[in-house]
C-alpha cells in the first residue's frame, strides 16, 4: 500500500488540514533546531566531561532525526513520544538551572549559569510541546494532568520549604523558598502524571474488576506519587542516598495526600470530571483530609523547634561567631607532594590543611632556592609539609575561614573537582553552619573547589580543658581498610587546646609560633619543620614542651604502597634493609640514627629524593645556613627534642582509619587520667599521690586523643640523656614505619652544631623559667657527639647518661 501524504493520515483526526500541516512542520523545524543547537553546544560540555559531551551529542542526534522522522511519518503514537520526550528535557533543564545538575559527573548539585542559547533551546522544546499536544490528541490528557500536576508540585514543594526553614533556619521567603524553587517542577510533575495514568487505570480494571471509585483513584495517586516522588529525588541531585531517599519519602507522602485529595474531588483523570460546591461535603470532607495529612506529615519539623533548645543555646560556653571570635585562621585545603623519608617513598597525590600564608612554602619544599627571594614564588621560605596545628586556649572560640583549593584531579581521576571542609572534633559549634558535611535538612557545609564558590567559615569553640582535637574533610570518606580516602592522603589536623592565658613560641627561634595579630595566615619561622611542636607559656604556671604527634595507619606512602607513621613522616624497615651496614645486625643496628640518620629524614630546597638516589645525611648544601647565619639545616626528620626534665606533653592524635594501637615510649612515664596535673609540689622534686596509673604505654583507636604529660618531664626522674623511641607496640606496624624519637640534650644546642654524621642540630630554646644548659666542651661535647663510634657502622654503647632532675627556677619572665 503506498504511502499517504501527511493531511490524508491526519484527516481521520478531524484537525483542520491546513493547521495541522502547519502544525507538523512547526514541530519538525522546531525539533531540528532544537538539535542544531545542542549540537552547538556538546563540545563545550565534552570539554568538561565526556559524560555530558556524549549526552549532549545524543539529544542533537535525537531531536535532529526525530524532526526528520515526523515530516515523514506524522502520526499520532509520534507526536505523542514527542510530547514526552521533550518535556523530560524541559524538566531536566529546569532541575540543572534551579537545584543543580543531577545524577552523574563533575557537576553534580551545581546550578548551571543560565545562558541565551540553551534558552534558545528550551523556548524550541517549549513550542515543539505545544505544536505536538493537538497532533498527538494528548489535550484531553494533558489538560486533565494540569490541575493535580500543579497541586501536586505546590504542595511537595511547600512542604520541603517550611521543612528545611524548620530545621536549618532557612530564611527564604514563600516567594524565593518556594514558588521559584517549585513552579520549574512542573514539566517533571506532568510527565510522570502523564506516564502513570494509563498504568494506574490498567492495573484497577485488573485489580478491581473497574476503574472508578476510591480504590482506582488511591491507586492512582500512589502510583503518581510515586513517579514523581523518584523523579524528583534523582532530578534533585541529592548529596548523598540519605538525603535522595529523605527528600523522595517526603515527596511521596506529600503527594499522595494531595493527589488523592484532588481525586476525591474531581475524580481520576479518566473519569469525567465532576463539578462540586465549594461547601459541598465532598469538598469539606476533602479539604479537612488534606489539611490534616499535611499537618500529620510537616507538623513535627516546621514546629519542633519551639519546644526545643536553638542550636546556640546548646553550645557550651554561649555563641561563638564573628562578634565573639577570640582567634581567627586562615586554611587552605592544598594538593602537596608528601615527602615520607629520605628513601623517595613520597606522595603524589597529597592533600593538606595548610595556613594561607605557608601554602606555597609548604607547596615548594623540594624546589632549590631561587637568587633572589622575588623570584621565588614563596620568596625562598621552605616548610616540610606537616598535619595543621592550630591552637586555642581553653574555652576560646576560633573562627576558621577555610578555602578549598585542590585540584580538579584527585588519585590519578578516580575524583574530579572534589569537594571539601573542615569537621573538628570534641569541640562544639552550631551543626548547621559549622559541621563541614551534608546531613539531614541542613545546608551542605562542604565547599567545591571552584573560584568564587570555594570559601566558607567554621565557629569552634573549644573545651575547658587542655587536649588536642582532630579534624577533617567530611567529604572524601575511607572506602576501606587500605584505601582510607584523603585521610590516607593526609587532608587531617588537630587543633590543641592549651591553659588559659597562655602564650605559644617556636621552640627553634623563640619567637611566636603564628605570625599576625586577629587574623592568622602563616607561621613566623621561614623553614623548617611548622606547626607540631610549642613552647607554651601559662601564667603562674611551669611553662612546658608540646609536641603534636598525629598518627596514621596505612599513609599512601607511594602508589599503591601503604605504612604506618607520623607526621607524615615514616621509616619503614624495607628501606634499611636495602642498604646494611657492614659490621651490625638486627633492631639496634637498623633502629639507629648513626649509620641511616634520623627516621623519616627529608632533605629541603634539594629536589625529591628516589629510591635509586636517596638523600645523603649531613650535606647540608641547599643554601638555607646562608640565608639564617649559619643556624639553618636542610633536614627535618621525626625527632622532639627537649633538656633533661624539661615539662613536656606529648600530644597523641590518631589520624588513621584502620586500626587500634598500642603506643610505647622508652624511658618516660605518664598518668593515665591526664587530669592528674599535680605530680609534683611546689618545688618540682616531690612525688605526690596521681590518683591514677603510671603508664609507658597506651592504646587509642581511630578518632581518639589523649596526652603523655612526661612524669619529671623528658627523661624521667634521672633526666636521662639521649634518643627515647616511640612506636606502636603491634611489631608489624613498627616494621612499616611507626616509630620517633624523643631527643633529650645535655648540653645547650644553639643551631651551630652537627650530628657525627653533619647534619645540623636545629637550636633548642630553653625555656624561660629553667637554667640553660652549658654548651658543648672538650670535655662533654653533648650527646650523640660524645659516644665513640663511626657513622658508618654501628655504634658502641655509651657511657651513663642522666642526670639529676633539674627543678624550676623562681625567677619570672617580665615579657611572653
Amino acid at each position: 500500500m503506498a504511502a499517504q501524504p501527511a493531511p490524508a493520515r491526519l484527516a481521520d483526526s478531524g484537525i483542520n488540514l491546513t493547521m495541522a500541516e502547519l502544525a507538523v512542520y512547526a514541530a519538525g523545524l522546531l525539533s531540528v533546531a532544537a538539535g542544531v543547537m545542542h549540537l552547538w553546544a556538546a563540545p563545550e560540555h565534552l570539554s568538561e566531561w565526556w559524560g555530558y559531551g556524549a549526552f549532549f551529542l545524543a539529544a542533537a542526534a535525537a531531536q535532529g532525526l526525530y524532526g526528520l522522522a515526523l515530516l515523514r511519518w506524522p502520526t499520532r503514537s509520534l507526536a505523542l513520544l514527542g510530547v514526552y520526550a521533550n518535556l523530560a528535557l524541559v524538566a531536566l533543564y529546569a532541575a540543572t538551572r534551579t537545584s543543580g545538575v543531577p545524577f552523574f559527573g563533575p557537576h553534580v548539585g551545581d546550578a548551571e549559569a543560565v545562558g541565551a542559547l540553551d534558552l534558545a533551546a528550551v523556548s524550541a522544546e517549549l513550542g515543539l510541546i505545544l505544536a505536538l499536544i493537538p497532533l498527538s490528541g494528548a489535550h484531553r490528557s494533558l489538560a486533565s494532568c494540569l490541575v493535580p500536576g500543579a497541586a501536586q508540585v505546590l504542595g511537595a514543594g511547600l512542604v520541603l520549604h517550611l521543612l528545611r526553614a524548620g530545621t536549618h533556619g532557612s530564611h527564604d521567603g514563600l516567594s524565593e523558598g518556594w514558588l521559584l524553587g517549585a513552579i520549574p517542577a512542573l514539566p517533571l510533575s506532568l510527565l510522570a502524571l502523564l506516564a502513570s495514568a494509563p498504568l494506574a487505570r490498567s492495573a484497577s480494571s485488573y485489580l478491581f474488576g473497574d476503574d472508578r471509585g476510591p480504590s482506582p483513584r488511591l491507586l492512582w495517586a500512589l502510583a503518581s506519587a510515586g513517579t514523581y516522588a523518584v523523579a524528583h529525588a534523582a532530578a534533585g541531585a541529592p548529596a548523598s542516598l540519605v538525603e535522595a531517599g529523605r527528600d523522595a519519602g517526603v515527596v511521596l507522602g506529600v503527594s499522595s495526600v494531595v493527589l488523592f485529595a484532588v481525586a476525591a474531588l474531581r475524580g481520576a483523570p479518566w473519569e469525567e470530571r465532576r463539578s462540586f460546591g465549594l461547601w459541598h461535603p465532598r469538598a469539606f470532607a476533602g479539604a479537612a483530609g488534606l489539611a490534616a495529612g499535611l499537618a500529620v506529615l510537616a507538623g513535627p519539623t516546621i514546629f519542633g523547634h519551639d519546644f526545643s533548645p536553638s542550636a546556640e543555646a546548646q553550645q557550651a560556653g554561649g555563641e561563638c561567631n564573628a562578634g565573639s571570635a577570640n582567634r581567627s585562621y586562615d586554611v587552605a585545603a592544598v594538593n602537596v607532594e608528601i615527602p615520607f623519608n629520605r628513601w623517595g617513598d613520597l606522595d603524589p597525590d597529597g592533600q593538606v590543611y595548610v595556613l594561607q600564608g605557608d601554602k606555597e612554602a609548604v607547596k615548594n619544599w623540594h624546589k632549590p632556592l631561587a637568587a633572589e627571594a622575588s623570584q621565588d614564588s614563596a620568596e625562598n621560605r621552605r616548610l616540610r609539609p606537616r598535619p595543621l596545628i592550630l591552637r586555642a586556649n581553653v574555652g576560646e572560640c576560633v573562627e576558621v575561614q577555610f578555602t578549598n583549593e585542590l585540584n580538579d584531579r584527585q588519585w590519578g581521576g578516580r575524583l574530579t573537582n572534589p569537594r571539601a571542609s573542615i569537621q573538628a572534633r570534641g569541640v562544639s559549634y552550631n551543626a548547621q553552619t559549622s559541621d563541614g558535611g551534608a546531613v539531614g535538612f541542613n545546608e551542605d557545609t562542604s565547599v567545591p573547589n571552584t573560584p568564587g564558590q570555594n570559601k566558607i567559615t567554621y565557629y569552634w569553640r573549644v573545651p575547658n580543658e587542655e587536649g588536642m582535637h582532630l579534624f577533617r574533610s567530611q567529604t572524601m570518606s575511607s572506602g576501606e581498610e587500605e584505601d582510607a580516602g584523603s585521610n590516607a592522603h593526609g587532608l587531617y589536623g588537630a587543633i590543641a587546646v592549651e591553659p588559659a592565658g597562655s602564650a605559644w613560641t617556636d621552640p627553634e627561634t623563640g619567637k611566636p609560633i603564628y605570625a599576625g595579630q586577629g587574623r592568622v595566615d602563616r607561621v613566623t619561622k621561614d623553614h623548617g619543620d611548622p606547626y607540631v611542636d610549642a613552647d607554651i607559656h601559662a601564667p603562674g604556671a611551669p611553662s612546658f614542651r608540646e609536641s603534636a604527634q598525629l598518627a596514621q595507619d596505612y599513609n599512601e606512602v607511594q602508589p599503591g604502597m601503604v605504612g604506618h607513621g607520623f607526621n607524615y613522616g615514616t621509616e619503614p624497615q624495607r628501606n634499611r634493609e636495602h642498604h646494611p651496614l657492614p659490621d651490625g645486625l638486627g633492631e639496634e643496628v637498623s633502629l639507629s640514627s648513626w649509620g641511616y640518620g634520623d627516621p623519616a629524614l627529608i632533605k629541603l630546597a634539594s629536589g625529591k629524593a628516589t629510591a635509586e638516589s636517596p638523600w645523603e645525611p649531613g650535606k647540608e648544601d641547599c643554601g638555607l645556613q646562608t640565608r639564617l647565619e649559619g643556624k639553618g639545616s636542610c633536614y627535618v626528620s621525626n625527632v622532639t627534642h627537649a633538656y633533661p626534665n624539661d615539662p613536656t606533653k606529648i600530644r597523641y592524635a590518631m589520624a588513621g582509619v584502620a586500626e587500634t594501637h598500642v603506643f610505647h615510649l622508652h624511658a618516660n612515664q605518664w598518668l593515665a587520667n591526664p587530669k592528674d596535673t599535680a605530680a609534683f609540689d611546689a618545688s618540682g622534686n616531690t612525688r605526690k599521690d596521681p590518683g591514677s596509673a603510671t603508664l609507658d604505654s597506651q592504646t587509642f583507636g581511630p578518632g581518639e586523643s589523649f596526652t603523655a604529660d612526661l612524669l619529671y618531664g623528658a627523661g624521667s626522674q634521672p633526666g636521662t640523656v639521649g634518643d627515647s623511641i616511640f612506636h606502636c607496640h603491634l611489631y608489624p606496624h613498627f616494621a612499616e614505619g611507626f616509630w620517633s624519637l624523643l631527643r633529650v640534650h645535655d648540653v645547650r644546642e644553639d643551631g651551630t652544631t652537627k650530628t657525627p654524621d653533619g647534619t645540623k642540630v636545629r637550636e633548642v630554646k630553653p625555656l624561660p623559667d629553667r637554667n640553660a644548659p652549658a654548651g658543648p666542651s672538650a670535655e662533654n661535647p653533648g650527646f650523640p657527639r660524645f659516644v665513640p663510634a663511626s657513622t658508618a657502622g654501628a655504634p658502641r654503647r655509651p657511657r651513663a647518661a642522666s642526670r639529676s632532675p633539674t627543678p624550676p627556677t623562681r625567677r619570672r619572665r617580665s615579657t611572653r
